[in-house]
């Protein structure tokens, strides 16, 4: 027989069957409804991120450069004290992001400079007057160098700390790079020089708030922090410049307190 009369045959044969229900196999009871397929295990999140100095969880490539000026007032119970103005002044260096601070404290103008890595917010340098002396600092990692001038006088140290720290005068820096939320809990590493001992920041992000100041409205992420050594701060972090719109510092054990204010920004 030709391949032609074959597929002829074949065609007549199941149409039949289709017709006379020859070989039709009975229907099969409808499948049972499947459940939904559990979604795949992802890992949990830790309860409190720890974050040191070059962690991944720090993101400040688009943190930009600005000028922004601080009313300071001191609190003593209900009495309080006009610190003068502080100034906080953000600029781009290559690979670097330098920062100068200026305020008075106690009649005399304080300037401190802090130089640190443009990604990772990593402290590089520090240098600061404190009384009659100058205070450099220089960070490798977690070891700190510290040298101390007083005219001739030269005192200098080298402490290696458990684990690379950030400065703590720029906190609100890596605040303002961190993936903040209502929630959001952290163990922020930074170097306690005058006590040559790791130190650490608790953060805890309870919620945000809206803020009046330079002459707009500021969305905040209200950041509680505490220290090792029982001094508190709290800021209202932006993610837009200057970052910091207002911090409240509270020394440990003392009742007394100081807040910066955002007055103006450029």
């Amino acid at each position: 027989m030709s391949q032609r009369s074959l597929l002829i045959t074949a065609a007549f044969s199941s149409l039949a069957c289709a017709a006379l229900g020859c070989n039709r196999p009975s229907a099969a009871p409808p499948a049972p409804a499947s459940a939904p397929a559990a979604p795949a295990p992802t890992e949990p999140e830790p309860a409190v991120a720890v974050i040191t100095a070059g962690s991944s969880l720090v993101e400040a490539v688009a943190m930009r450069p600005f000028h922004a000026r601080y009313s300071r007032t001191g609190y003593q119970g209900a009495a309080s004290k006009d610190l003068g103005p502080g100034e906080f002044i953000l600029k781009e260096r290559g690979g670097q992001l330098d920062v100068t601070i200026s305020m008075t404290a106690n009649g005399d103008a304080v300037r401190d400079h802090v130089v640190i890595d443009r990604r990772t917010l990593a402290p590089a340098t520090r240098t600061f007057r404190m009384g009659d002396r100058d205070v450099a600092l220089t960070y490798r990692g977690a070891k700190v160098e510290q040298v101390i001038s007083r005219g001739e006088e030269r005192d200098a140290i080298t402490v290696d700390f458990a684990a690379a720290g950030f400065e703590a005068n720029v906190l609100e820096l890596v605040l303002a790079a961190l993936p903040l939320r209502a929630g959001y809990r952290a163990r922020i590493a930074w170097a306690n020089l005058p006590a040559r001992d790791q130190m650490w920041a608790e953060l805890d992000v309870p919620r945000t708030e809206q803020l009046e100041a330079a002459g707009r409205t500021w969305t905040t992420w209200v950041c509680d922090v505490r220290n090792d050594d029982g001094s508190r701060k709290t800021y209202w972090i932006a993610k837009d410049p200057p970052y910091k719109i207002k911090m409240e510092t509270r020394p440990a054990g003392a009742p007394s307190y100081w807040d910066w204010q955002l007055t103006s920004v450029e």
